[in-house]
Order: structure tokens, then C-alpha cells, then sequence
């Protein structure tokens, strides 16, 4: 009743009440449904409506990130990116808002005005941070369309690890399978991170994956791209055998799986990005909203 009447500032003092503080499962389930009823097809309103919200303190992006999920499931990708982006965030969970701004603006108006934009926004050292988010949105093609320098040896092994899960994932990628393996083959490097790579080009065996599992961190990450070359491999209709893709030449927001079918990657448990599963392993806590405290992401252990 108070968004139909405007009383934004009103409504933002009810939901974010700090006596009877709803739960992250009350803004999915209740809050985020009748903000779409009231908003759905008027962006402008939608954005004046969150203002007072984001002006609530840190929590604000929280609140605005369920939001705006509600918006990418409803395939509205215009409210989606506009609440997103306006999620103030800092550390780690600011990059995975830009990830997740990124996919939303790419599917209002396309890779190249989201890729434009995630350039100007991300400086040069977060880059390889965003690229790893990127995987959460079925944004992959960020680990070769974004450009950005590693810092050292670990950090490039495992961009180039990013870039052969993406190649795994998406046919239109299939292109870059030559020059990933080229880097592998060239590379001296022994992290268990190209060996991961390795085997998600079909380059190392299942058994070489695993000798490396050694410490609990190293058998979460491993799993994961374990687990990550058999959803391929089962998507492809094809058992037992690497993916062998075909060359797709559709513009990425219609290669995607539709924003409306996505389930809410940052309810709690649902983070797909690599290492996110890691966190619970390391004595870290996952949100609500997903992925947080992935620290220790480059740190070839």
C-alpha cells in the first residue's frame, strides 16, 4: 500500500526496521513479489522506490540484491541491472555485485554495452575477482572478453583455469579451445589449478585431479571442477565423453539460459561461482545472498 502511494521513504522504514528485522527468506518469498506487482513494467518508479533503502547502511545491498534476483527470474532485466548496480558494496561482495550487474545489463542491451561498462567500472587489479563472479551469472565469456593482467603466477594459472570452465560451459566458446591449450602446453606451471584446467579440456585424467586433492581446500575446489566437467558433459547429451561443441553464433543473450529460468544463484547453498562451496570448508559462512569471504582466492595452496 505505501509503494501504490508513493510513500517510499514509509515503506523503506517498515522492511528495514531494526526490532523485527525480516528475514533474507521474507524479502524472496514476500517482499520481492509485490515490489514486481507495483513496479514490473515502471523502471523509474522502481529505482525512486529503492532509494531509501539504499540509504539504510550496509545492509542495503542485501536487501536490493533480492530485488533485483526477483527482477532477472521475472525477465526484467532492466530493473534487474538498475537496482544492482546501485549496491553499494565493498571488498569482495562489490565484485560480485558488478558480476552480477554485468549479466543483467547484458541481457537488456547486449555484451557489448555491458562489456563497455564493466570496463570502465573495474579497475585493472579486481578484474581477475569480477571474472570469477562471473560464473555465477552464466557469464563466463568475461574471462576472455575482459582484459586484465595477473599479478603473478598463481593468479594466471587460474584465470586461465576460469577460462577453460567458461570454454567447458558455453559452445560459443568453442573457438578459444586452440588457444587455451596452447597456453597449457607451453606453460611450466605444476598448480593443481591447470591441472584442473588440463582435465576440463579432456587433457588430464580424473585420477590426475585427484592425487592433487591433498588438504580440504585443495578437495572442495577440485570437486568443484570435477562436478563442473560432468554437468557439462551431461548437457551435451553425451555420457562419459568431453563435450565436443558446435559453433553457436547467436549473440550470448540469446545463447543463455533465459534470466527468468535462472534459479536464485545467491540463496543460500546455490552459489556457482568456483571456490563458493570452499567457504564452509574454510570456517566462513555463506549468506543468504550467497558467496562471501572467498579469501585466499589466488593463493596457489
Amino acid at each position: 500500500m505505501l509503494w501504490r502511494s508513493d510513500r517510499h521513504a514509509d515503506a523503506a522504514s517498515v522492511l528495514t526496521q531494526e526490532r523485527y528485522p525480516l528475514a533474507g527468506r521474507a524479502w524472496i518469498e514476500n517482499v520481492a513479489p509485490t515490489f514486481l506487482e507495483v513496479f514490473g513494467d515502471r523502471p523509474d518508479a522502481a529505482i525512486r522506490a529503492i532509494e531509501p533503502i539504499a540509504a539504510r547502511g550496509p545492509k542495503a545491498a542485501e536487501w536490493i540484491g533480492y530485488l533485483a534476483d526477483a527482477a532477472a527470474r521475472d525477465k526484467k532485466p532492466r530493473i534487474a541491472f538498475e537496482l544492482e548496480s546501485r549496491c553499494r558494496t565493498s571488498g569482495m561482495e562489490e565484485w560480485e555485485t558488478v558480476a552480477a550487474a554485468y549479466a543483467y545489463l547484458e541481457a537488456w542491451k547486449g555484451e557489448a554495452p555491458a562489456l563497455a561498462w564493466v570496463q570502465k567500472r573495474v579497475p585493472e587489479d579486481a578484474r581477475p575477482i569480477v571474472q570469477m563472479f562471473a560464473h555465477s551469472y552464466d557469464a563466463g565469456e568475461l574471462t576472455w572478453t575482459l582484459e586484465s593482467t595477473p599479478r603473478d603466477d598463481a593468479t594466471r594459472d587460474y584465470l586461465w583455469l576460469l577460462r577453460a570452465l567458461a570454454i567447458a560451459r558455453d559452445p560459443a566458446l568453442a573457438s578459444k579451445r586452440a588457444e587455451a591449450l596452447s597456453y597449457f602446453r607451453a606453460t611450466t606451471s605444476k598448480s593443481y589449478y591447470v591441472t584442473a584446467a588440463r582435465y576440463l579440456l579432456g587433457q588430464a585424467d580424473l585420477k590426475d585431479v585427484l592425487a592433487l586433492g591433498n588438504t580440504p581446500k585443495r578437495r572442495c575446489e577440485l570437486y568443484y571442477y570435477i562436478g563442473a566437467r560432468a554437468e557439462a558433459e551431461a548437457a551435451s547429451g553425451r555420457r562419459g565423453r568431453l563435450v565436443r561443441h558446435e559453433r553457436d553464433d547467436r549473440p550470448v543473450a540469446q545463447r543463455r539460459v533465459a534470466l527468468g529460468e535462472r534459479p536464485a544463484l545467491r540463496v543460500a547453498g546455490a552459489g556457482t561461482s568456483p571456490r563458493s562451496a570452499c567457504d564452509q570448508a574454510g570456517g566462513k559462512l555463506v549468506n543468504e545472498r550467497g558467496p562471501r569471504s572467498l579469501g585466499g582466492r589466488f593463493e596457489n595452496d
